[in-house]
């Protein structure tokens, strides 16, 4: 659906599921065991990922996510459109991004699974928004803001207890910013409160001053 409307993609990642429809859906109510059974079965299939090498369990049971909403937004399908433009001129460098993403969601997999913090994830998560910022300043287009990227340095200088990874979900811009966390119940919420007084704070002073809105919901 990516292209009729803002926000179903996100919507989808956020809920694990997004029923649209351009005509009268009918009687839903007996549909519904049948999309019940669908989306158990799209759960099964997403719930690893199978990398070069081995196959890795990619969505941790254990992980909440806290979703930061920015209200300038962005124009995914535009965006989408730029980039591809950039690398059909560029297959070189379209190999070598590809390659270095795919590296880093390799690795970033059992870093995830671990039970503990470590710093190998934050130096992983770094080197994510190195990639992502050099696209943007190459390609011209925003994928990940210098604004944004100077906010998740500080994000990651500050907040050692509790963020596990920090990054722009789809197509990037300005319309949003994840957190993956392992915190639960009162200290999930307080990570919330936080880094929503933190994030509001930081963009307030900005030039390119922007409201900050956030919410909470499990990983599939």
């Amino acid at each position: 659906v990516q292209g009729s409307s803002s926000g179903f993609d996100v919507s989808s990642a956020v809920y694990g599921s997004q029923i649209f429809s351009s005509f009268e859906l009918g009687d839903f109510e007996a549909k519904k065991n049948l999309f019940w059974n669908d989306l158990k079965e799209f759960k099964r299939q997403i719930s690893s990922f199978k990398g070069p090498e081995n196959r890795l369990n990619f969505a941790p049971d254990d992980f909440s996510a806290i979703f930061f909403d920015l209200d300038r937004g962005t124009k995914s399908a535009s965006f989408s459109k730029k980039i591809i433009e950039f690398f059909s001129e560029r297959l070189k460098e379209k190999d070598a991004f590809n390659s270095e993403i795919t590296e880093i969601t390799t690795q970033l997999s059992p870093l995830l699974q671990a039970k503990a913090l470590s710093e190998n994830l934050k130096v992983l998560n770094k080197k994510h928004h190195k990639i992502l910022s050099k696209l943007s300043l190459e390609s011209h287009v925003e994928v990940q803001p210098e604004i944004l990227s100077r906010f998740f340095e500080k994000v990651l200088e500050d907040f050692d207890n509790g963020l596990w990874y920090v990054i722009s979900p789809g197509a990037g811009g300005f319309d949003a910013f994840v957190v993956l966390t392992k915190s639960f119940g009162k200290d999930l919420e307080k990570l919330n409160g936080d880094l929503l007084n933190y994030a509001q704070e930081f963009f307030k002073n900005d030039t390119q001053s922007m409201k900050v809105s956030s919410f909470i919901c499990r990983v599939l």
